[in-house]
């Protein structure tokens, strides 16, 4: 039997948007944890923007609209 293995789903907020929350949220992303859990980040996206291109990161940011675009774990 071929189980699919568990990826868990976590939301991440960066707190007030003029502190250092996003850079750290940002910089977390890039830890190889990310590829086995399905992140969601909770904030302004052209905040993570900025900051990504600030700090000279690649990032893809898909906008969810609403939480029924989430798949269940």
């Amino acid at each position: 039997m071929n189980k699919q293995a568990y990826q868990p789903s976590i939301a991440i907020t960066s707190g007030e948007p003029a502190g250092i929350g996003p850079d750290i949220v940002i910089g977390a992303l890039q830890g190889s944890f990310s590829a086995n859990a399905k992140l969601v980040v909770v904030g302004d996206p052209d905040v993570f923007i900025e900051r990504a291109n600030a700090l000279g990161i690649q990032t893809r940011i898909k906008i969810l609209h609403s939480l029924a675009e989430l798949q269940p774990h």
